[in-house]
């Protein structure tokens, strides 16, 4: 029997690509690490745009309490970040492996990512469940006279 030798199709993005991975970890393809790399990036902010359901990726000069270091790998082959707490607060569904394109905007030094409305999941809001005589926040305490 002859053998068949498997051609292996390879697929890579050579433009700038965002993974949300189905663990929370965003992720920079090759040809996003090295606009990375190129600006010396080393911390970012995360930015959300909820009516256009836009995430911004700004990078920042020095490390603050609000900032995300970024992980580059071994090359600059890739480079990411874990932002669970971020996904559930705009809602995003990440149980599935996703990519996106992104855009650097060079003027503001963000990555501009465009996710769209199905990413995301309807949370309803919570009723307040406390103590007794607690109150729901923002509301005040009945007094009776």
């Amino acid at each position: 029997m002859p053998w068949e030798v498997y051609e292996k199709i390879v697929k890579r993005a050579t433009a700038p690509t965002l993974t949300i991975s189905k663990l929370a970890r965003l992720s920079f393809n090759a040809a996003a690490t090295e606009i990375l790399t190129k600006n010396s990036v080393t911390h970012i902010l995360l930015l959300w745009d909820k009516a256009a359901h836009k995430i911004g990726i700004r990078a920042v000069t020095e490390k603050e309490p609000r900032s995300y270091s970024i992980h580059y790998a071994a090359k600059n082959a890739n480079a990411g970040f874990a932002a669970k707490t971020f996904l559930r607060h705009i809602n995003y569904h990440y149980g599935e492996t996703k990519s996106f394109p992104c855009h650097w905007n060079q003027k503001d030094r963000t990555y501009e990512v465009d996710l769209p409305a199905e990413s995301f999941i309807q949370r309803f809001p919570r009723e307040h469940i406390g103590k007794k005589g607690s109150e729901a926040p923002g509301q005040a305490k009945a007094t009776t006279a």
